[in-house]
């Protein structure tokens, strides 16, 4: 891509960009210690930053957070395992027990709209396997802040004291005593923003060209 427009040219995935946004200008400003997560169509896409850093693991591909084992006799997984995280907590699981496709744009005002004994069921049961996951996560990595977008926003939104309790519950004590949980404050712009930060990383680390 440099050669082809002869430019400087960063690449990342973009739940390390909404973790960059998030931590510079959304829910996690000024925090260096964050975990994201993110519910989309697609599954569960996670970052995490540690001490103002990225983790990128060994080869690039750390905080694969959507395949953490959350069930181990759960459904199959698109990545040939059972039970990944992302197929327990599963925007496609809510719309099956809705009865039909949900409005994206107010997935929490949707799914209160359609509000029914299965559809209840299936977002009781989608917060805890998520609280139970996060819990994990912090138990693991000791963030200060602990960002959900997409639709695990709208699962917040709906089950925020179940969620925030069975946290608490499950975490290694006292990781949850100043842990913040809180949903994704750019929405659809943060990708964007966090792919302009990474185009504006080496000028504001040397603005002289040093």
């Amino acid at each position: 891509m440099e050669r082809a427009v002869a430019l400087p040219t960063a690449v990342d995935n973009d739940a390390n960009a909404g973790l960059l946004a998030e931590q510079l200008f959304g829910a996690a400003a000024g925090e260096t210690d964050v975990i994201y997560l993110n519910g989309s169509t697609s599954g569960i896409g996670g970052a995490v930053g540690v001490g103002g850093m990225v983790l990128r693991g060994a080869d690039g591909f750390a905080a694969e957070l959507g395949h953490t084992l959350a069930d181990r006799d759960g459904p199959p997984c698109h990545c040939g395992r059972r039970g990944c995280l992302e197929t327990e907590v599963n925007l496609q699981r809510l719309e099956a027990a809705a009865g039909g496709p949900l409005e994206h744009a107010d997935l929490a005002g949707s799914l209160r709209s359609l509000a029914s004994p299965a559809l209840e069921a299936e977002i009781d049961r989608q917060a805890d396997v998520l609280a139970r996951g996060i819990a994990n996560l912090v138990s693991a990595f000791n963030p200060r802040a602990v960002i959900l977008g997409g639709f695990l926003s709208a699962l917040l939104s709906l089950r925020e004291g179940a969620i925030r309790e069975r946290v608490a519950a499950h975490t290694f004590a006292p990781l949850a005593d100043a842990l913040r949980i809180e949903s994704a404050a750019l929405v659809d712009d943060q990708v964007l923003v966090g792919a302009a930060e990474l185009a504006f990383a080496g000028l504001l680390a040397d603005p002289l060209g040093v």
